[in-house]
């Protein structure tokens, strides 16, 4: 969930009250929706390099993977763990251990996610420009991650 999903609900939970917003959550999604998408670009990219219709530099096929999955999950890493601190900044409840599974947990989903967007590319599900298709993508996206992305945020509670 990134910005809209989360200042639409927080307006509407609120009463369209903006001074009684949560920001912390709402930046903390924020900067995890981005790397989510971000990972789930890197998917698309890298079913493309497997269907041989694009490369990475003149790497083989599976450095192009390796180096666009392990963006994937350290972006999210990174993103799991900034997270946490702006949801946290300033509580005395702030945990470093808190903060790494945060961080495991976020980088669980950017894999599952980047996994997601691979498959969808090599099925051929993701194709630029073609509304029809950006439909059926988007729902698929978002019933195939369900799973994941529940295990995940369960798994690590923040």
């Amino acid at each position: 969930m990134g910005f809209g999903y989360t200042f639409t609900k927080g307006m509407i939970s609120n009463n369209f009250d903006v001074n009684k917003l949560d920001w912390k959550e709402i930046w903390g999604n924020t900067i995890t929706g981005a790397a989510i998408g971000a990972a789930y670009g890197l998917g698309a990219g890298a079913g493309a390099i497997i269907r041989g219709t694009a490369t990475l530099l003149s790497l083989s096929t599976a450095q192009s993977l390796v180096i666009l999955g392990s963006t994937a999950g350290i972006l999210n890493f990174g993103a799991g763990a900034l997270s946490y601190s702006i949801r946290h900044k300033g509580e005395s409840s702030y945990c470093i251990g808190q903060m790494i599974s945060s961080a495991f947990g976020q980088m669980g989903k950017g894999i599952a996610v980047f996994g997601v967007g691979t498959f969808m590319s090599v099925i051929g599900l993701w194709k630029p420009m073609n509304f029809g298709n950006m439909t059926a993508r988007v729902f698929a996206k978002q019933i195939i991650t369900f799973g994941p992305i529940y295990f995940f945020d369960n798994l690590y509670k923040y």
